[in-house]
């Protein structure tokens, strides 16, 4: 069970295991939970008020464990701070879904799936052509590693 999780600095709540905007696909509630975040660490170079600033990443602390198991943590990598991914019409992810995964899928199977990127911005619409910003996971490793570590 684990209580951690990695996420956007701009969120207010979660809901793990979900697929779908806000936990509910057209006001449906589908899988997942929602946990309340019992406290956060902002990364300490985002600014919320500014909406080109880098480093949207939070360790988020869930009031109660999430059953979902972790996805791996890439070792090491660029330490650009932002990439981009998606632009295929309908597919990816939406204007609500900040802080969602970016993650490389495993041949081995999805115990060995590795976190690459956090949703930080973008189009709202899934539109044809126009890539979602991602968080880099990698350039933000030595400040992560050392809160979810307990040091």
């Amino acid at each position: 069970m684990y209580q951690e999780l990695l996420s956007a600095g701009q969120i207010n709540y979660v809901t793990v295991g979900s697929h779908y905007v806000n936990g509910s696909q057209n006001g449906v509630p589908a899988d997942g939970k929602q946990i309340k975040i019992a406290s956060a660490q902002i990364h300490p170079q985002f600014n919320i008020n500014d909406t080109d600033s880098l480093w949207d990443v939070a360790v988020l602390k869930l009031e109660r464990p999430s059953n979902y198991a972790p996805v791996k943590l890439p070792v090491a990598g660029d330490d650009k701070e932002e990439m981009c991914a998606g632009g295929v019409a309908g597919k990816g992810a939406w204007a609500g879904d900040m802080g969602d995964p970016l993650a490389k899928e495993s041949t081995e199977g999805d115990a060995n799936d590795v976190l690459i990127g956090v949703n930080s911005a973008g189009d709202g619409c899934k539109s044809q052509g126009i890539p979602r910003v991602y968080s880099r996971v990698s350039a933000a490793l030595s400040w992560i590693n050392p809160i979810i570590n307990g040091q």
